[in-house]
C-alpha cells in the first residue's frame, strides 16, 4: 500500500484516520449510553413502567370523554390550556354549554387531584351528562 501511495506522490499518515475513527466510536457509544441509561441502571422502556393509579386513569378517561363530546361541537382545547381555564374561557364567551362543561370539569378535577372518590354513581352521572352535551343542538333542544 505504501508503494501505491508513494507512486501517487503522497505519504501515508494513519494518525488522523485512527483518531477520527476513535472519536466516531466514542460519540456513538456516548449516544447509546444516553439513550438507554436510567437512574437504576436499567434500560428505559415505556412498556416496563409500573401501571398508573387506577383512580387517576379513570378520572383522566372522564375528561377525555368530555373533550370528545366537545369536539363533536367543534370545541377543541389546546394542549397548553389547562382544563379549568378552558371551561372558564367558554363561560366568559357565554357559550351555551359552558356551565355544564365547567361543572363536569370540577368533577374531573376533584376526582383526579382532589382525592374525591369516583363512585359508580358519579361515573353514571358524568356519562349521562356527556350524552346530553353530545345531543345538544344550538338552535333548541335535541330531538330524540
Amino acid at each position: 500500500m505504501r508503494i501505491a501511495l508513494d507512486a501517487m506522490g503522497g505519504d501515508f499518515a494513519p494518525g488522523p484516520i485512527v483518531a477520527g475513527a476513535w472519536l466516531l466510536l466514542a460519540g456513538l457509544a456516548y449516544a447509546a449510553w444516553r439513550r438507554w441509561r436510567r437512574p437504576g441502571g436499567v434500560a428505559s422502556d415505556p412498556r416496563a413502567r409500573p401501571p398508573s393509579d387506577p383512580r387517576m386513569v379513570a378520572a383522566a378517561s372522564l375528561y377525555r370523554g368530555l373533550e370528545s363530546a366537545l369536539q363533536a361541537h367543534g370545541i377543541v382545547r389546546a394542549p397548553s390550556v389547562p382544563p379549568l381555564r378552558h371551561a372558564e374561557e367558554l363561560r366568559s364567551r357565554r357559550h351555551p354549554l359552558a356551565d355544564e362543561v365547567l361543572s363536569l370539569t370540577h368533577v374531573y378535577l376533584a376526582t383526579r387531584f382532589g382525592g374525591a372518590a369516583l363512585t359508580e354513581d358519579t361515573k353514571r352521572d358524568f356519562d349521562r351528562r356527556l350524552r346530553n352535551i353530545r345531543a345538544f343542538r344550538a338552535n333548541g333542544p335535541a330531538s330524540a
